[in-house]
């Protein structure tokens, strides 16, 4: 009787082995990372490199044709260029909102003060006239606030943007001669106002931190200033008028904290 019920239980045994070894462990499963989000409003900093397009200063006369023959001998300049250039730095803020994983709308305003400025000289000379011309430009700050629309390839955005923008300009001018008591001098500051846009893309180093690099355009228009003759101490009733144009280009880059992410 021992004997059948070993057997019993080495047949068992046998029966039981192959089916424990067809039971098999669950495949451990994967995590997918979340994807990067960039909705949320954001912080940061940037600095660069700006110059100035046909910076310089025009110049007529008032009343017309009070200088018609200085300017027709090249005594009188019509243009004198001053090539502004210089760091400009600033910060920033803004908000994203990501409409689906390819696209996000935004809003980013920035202020920078800047080093953008320029000087140039017209020197007329011949026996008996000689005249001497100099202008100055600057560009004291700029802002913008400006609209974003950018395409998001995960942990990469590729925008562009286009806004308003203020800025301070200051500019001057000033003409005198050795050979007799007569300046004429004009200057002006005033904050003035247009457009900016440009291009840019910004990489994420982390969740809530991104870097970035853009070019942007700005465009604050025309402004005039104008300056009597003044012969010995004494302002006369004609004199110049210098117009300059405020517009330029910036090549920067920046860092931001988002919040949020």
């Amino acid at each position: 009787m021992k004997k059948i019920a070993l057997g019993i239980f080495a047949i068992s045994a046998l029966a039981v082995t192959p089916a424990v070894a067809r039971v098999k462990t669950p495949p451990a499963q994967v995590v997918a990372a979340p994807a990067e989000s960039w909705t949320g409003f954001y912080v940061g900093a940037t600095a660069g490199y700006g110059w100035g397009r046909d910076g310089g200063v025009s110049f007529n006369d008032y009343p017309p044709g009070s200088f018609a023959a200085s300017f027709a001998a090249g005594q009188t300049p019509r243009f004198v260029g001053d090539t502004p250039k210089g760091f400009v730095g600033g910060g920033q803020v803004g908000y994203n909102y990501q409409i689906n994983t390819n696209w996000l709308v935004g809003l980013e305003g920035d202020f920078s003060g800047t080093g953008i400025k320029g000087d140039g000289a017209y020197f007329f000379t011949l026996p008996g006239a000689q005249l001497n011309t100099t202008v100055s430009q600057s560009l004291n700050w700029l802002a913008t606030v400006r609209g974003r629309v950018g395409y998001v390839m995960d942990r990469v955005l590729i925008y562009g943007t286009g806004g308003a923008a203020f800025g301070q300009v200051r500019e001057s001018f000033h003409l005198d001669t050795p050979i007799a008591p007569i300046t004429i001098d004009g200057s002006t500051s005033s904050v003035r106002s247009g457009w900016a846009a440009g291009v840019g893309g910004e990489y994420k180093v982390a969740r809530n931190i991104s870097i970035k690099a853009e070019w942007i355009h700005y465009d604050l228009g025309k402004a005039s200033t104008s300056g009597p003759e003044v012969v010995a101490g004494v302002p006369q009733t004609f004199g110049l008028i210098g117009t300059t144009v405020t517009r330029g280009d910036i090549v920067r880059a920046g860092i931001s904290y988002q919040f949020g992410g």
